[in-house]
């Protein structure tokens, strides 16, 4: 039977793992850049410091590229991606323009985070995409729907017995 609430908490303690992993390899490149730069001062000078430090931050792109250009081509595998049958209809990027046509005249904030989220769940949940879709389809007609209820004047309450000075 298909636990909504703990298909939640999986997807809420995913996302909170990949925002402070992120958050914190962040913090630490950002404090090994300033520690190695500042080591660098002291020993080769102010002038070359920052230019061993580039090189030092460019050294695993080098290393990549060698790499790559002294290994043979592999030849393709048949179980290749493009050798395998596609889906008729890709359910997410249908999923993915209904959304975006969902927000389409909202502010820009609100279509960034839905942008973000919806990217988020179709790569990392896709069968909740749907779900999300109907849930933002939903709360923009709320959202066109709630200037027109404020606009409509309400009729005036009647004053009961109890209310009536005497």
């Amino acid at each position: 039977m298909f636990n909504f609430s703990e298909k939640i908490s999986e997807l809420k303690s995913s996302i909170l793992y990949v925002v402070f992993l992120a958050g914190s390899l962040l913090i630490g490149l950002t404090w090994l850049s300033i520690g190695l730069y500042n080591a660098l001062k002291l020993w080769v000078g102010t002038p070359w410091s920052s230019f061993i430090l580039a090189l030092i931050m460019l050294l695993p792109v080098a290393i990549h590229l060698l790499v790559k250009a002294f290994t043979a081509d592999q030849p393709a595998k048949a179980n290749t991606l493009s050798s395998q049958p596609r889906p008729a209809v890709d359910p997410s990027g249908a999923l993915l323009s209904q959304i975006m046509g969902a927000v389409a005249g909202q502010s820009t904030l609100i279509v960034t985070v839905v942008t973000l989220l919806a990217s988020f769940i179709a790569v990392r949940f896709p069968s909740f995409l749907g779900m999300f879709a109907q849930v933002v389809t939903a709360f923009v007609d709320d959202m066109k729907l709630r200037p027109a209820a404020a606009a409509t004047p309400r009729k005036p309450r009647r004053k009961a017995t109890a209310d009536v000075d005497e």
